[in-house]
């Protein structure tokens, strides 16, 4: 049975992960090749958000890439309070993404930092037919359990909160490394042994709710 990434900066090339690996959309930079046996996000993140406010020509240049099929996620985007953009900004910037997530039909992985509140808040208004997923979660299980509550998807590392039965029993859990040195292996060995779950258990819920959120084999 395989592993299941959601979000890497590091491409792995193992056979036995599959992986969502992230594309960060800069316009000063290239992006690179992509390739027809792999899975991609592509998103503009908080802290590399240019200084036009001219949208529509950076949406329209995301959305002739994200019409490849093996970009299966928009992001990482959201909002973080401790970048220099304005939150007004991001937010602008968030909400069209959102936008080509449910025009495309794409679910979306959030980089939030001490944005809770905006997040749900928007996720509330905006009513979004795909699936946003909180990557990196740290937070601890009473944040953990609010953003359940509201809909959202959560996805841990090695810093998973103590206790998040709830994710479990409601299908809501994904597993990335993001841009760590450590395998994915290493970070589901983690899961397991933090959370007492047998590692087969594990693999299992992992690979029906990686296939469920992102409607792949």
């Amino acid at each position: 049975m395989k592993y299941y990434n959601i979000h890497t900066h590091k491409e792995s090339n193992d056979p036995k992960v599959q992986e969502i690996v992230n594309i960060l959309f800069k316009k000063e930079s290239q992006v690179p090749d992509i390739k027809e046996n792999k899975f991609y996000s592509l998103g503009v993140h908080p802290w590399y958000i240019p200084e036009t406010t001219i949208w529509p020509q950076i949406i329209k240049e995301m959305k002739e890439l994200l019409n490849r099929p093996e970009i299966i996620a928009i992001g990482e985007c959201g909002i973080d309070t401790l970048t220099t953009t304005s939150i007004e900004k991001q937010i602008q910037l968030f909400r069209l993404q959102i936008g080509l997530s449910e025009t495309l039909k794409k679910p979306v992985i959030i980089h939030c930092v001490k944005a809770w509140n905006e997040i749900i808040d928007l996720h509330n208004k905006l009513k979004p037919s795909q699936p946003w997923i909180i990557h990196g979660f740290r937070g601890k299980s009473q944040l953990a359990e609010s953003l359940l509550k509201h809909g959202l998807h959560i996805s841990v590392s090695m810093h998973c909160p103590q206790k998040l039965p709830e994710v479990m029993a409601s299908n809501h859990i994904l597993v990335e490394t993001d841009d760590s040195k450590v395998s994915i292996q290493d970070v589901y060995t983690q899961i397991s042994n933090i959370w007492k779950i047998k590692p087969e258990i594990l693999k299992e819920q992992i690979r029906k709710n990686f296939r469920q959120i992102f409607q792949c084999k």
